[in-house]
């Protein structure tokens, strides 16, 4: 079985040279898998996976399957139309014409088309119909890097093939959109001149700081750094200006909005478990939905242990005598403080936390 790109140290350094599509998403602050600063330090600091560590095993079946999905996407296309050309796979690193640090390694062509291939293996992404608008239909992160695929191979259409699970397919035929390639190269050549000055200064000082270079802080990467940077409070409450009022104001709106989602989630839960009963679980177009029973599991009262262990062995050295403990005593200390009625053998095993930060808006945002 041929494979269009060996995942070898050459490969990885190919794509330091500008960013892949799978990148694109976090660009635009799309991914849940990474985020735009996340990829911009790692391309100025040309840092590359090691391509000798070990596979998960999902992304190789899912590059292993690429193939058999080409050729059903051939098939699909067949019994569609009626004919189809021969599908091929792609064997270079395609730049888009005038901005070269917008890449895609392209899964194969159909004729004038990328194709593009997935794996949802739990059908967890939010796939729409088929013939919908792939704007909505098609998951946003996945979205991008097929108009990124046609902007840097210069096509005009493309097709997105998905298998879900190993019963469902989905097939989007998807035009070029170019006032979203506009966009989206405009993003990337922003992103791209922070790589540029990262390299410049990092070139006459690998040690130099760069974090003024890199794309703000967003998500969790953010809430952590401000954890990070305020561990304490004081006693102080702060006035609020007019611009943070509105802030305070979308924050009430986004918590409400969040509640009542919560509410509809739950109502849903409940049915969905309702008809599923006894059930280990239901299969859906929209994916498998399990409900099965874990494995018991067993729970130690570790408390009640040491305080069994610690009056037997009050009793046990009780019945030894004076010569004889204090013989033992002296070899182990320790076990002076096991037998007395205080906690000083606990506080030996006993460490301080750091008290956390609670964050707490007024009862009355949640009536």
């Amino acid at each position: 079985m041929t494979r269009p790109f060996i995942q070898d140290r050459a490969w990885y350094e190919r794509r330091l040279d500008g960013f892949g599509a799978s990148e694109a998403g976090p660009l635009l602050g799309i991914s849940q898998w990474q985020t735009a600063r996340s990829v911009v330090e790692a391309k100025g600091r040309r840092v590359i996976p090691d391509p000798d560590a070990p596979e998960r095993l999902r992304f190789r079946l899912g590059r292993d399957l690429e193939p058999i999905l080409l050729e059903h996407l051939w098939e699909t296309l067949v019994e569609r139309d009626g004919h189809a050309p021969r599908p091929r796979r792609s064997l270079v690193q395609h730049r888009m014409p005038g901005f070269p640090f917008v890449t895609a390694n392209l899964d194969g062509f159909l004729g004038d088309a990328v194709v593009e291939l997935k794996t949802d293996e739990y059908g967890m992404q939010p796939w729409g119909p088929e013939d919908g608008d792939p704007v909505r239909a098609i998951p946003p992160t996945y979205y991008v890097q097929v108009q990124q695929g046609m902007a840097a191979s210069v096509k005009q259409r493309a097709y997105l093939f998905v298998q879900i699970g190993l019963s469902r397919q989905l097939l989007y035929e998807v035009p070029r959109n170019d006032a979203y390639i506009a966009d989206l190269t405009e993003v990337e050549a922003g992103m791209w001149a922070r790589v540029v000055a990262i390299r410049e200064r990092l070139a006459d000082d690998p040690d130099a700081p760069i974090a003024d270079l890199l794309p703000p802080l967003e998500g969790t990467e953010l809430t952590d750094q401000l954890k990070r940077d305020h561990p304490r409070s004081t006693e102080v409450i702060r006035s609020v200006m007019p611009d943070q009022e509105r802030t305070i104001r979308t924050l009430r709106a986004a918590r409400s909005a969040r509640r009542e989602a919560e509410a509809a989630e739950a109502i849903a839960l409940a049915e969905v478990q309702r008809f599923i009963g006894d059930a280990a679980g239901a299969a859906s177009q929209e994916g498998l939905i399990t409900w099965r029973t874990s494995d018991d599991a067993r729970k130690v009262a570790w408390d009640l242990v040491a305080t069994t262990y610690k009056g037997a062995l009050r009793t046990a050295m009780e019945a030894l005598g004076p010569a004889t403990v204090e013989a033992l005593l002296d070899a182990r200390p320790e076990l002076a403080l096991a037998t007395r009625g205080d906690h000083d053998v606990e506080d030996l095993y006993t460490t301080l936390q750091p008290g956390s930060r609670r964050f707490v808006v007024p009862r009355t945002w949640d009536r």
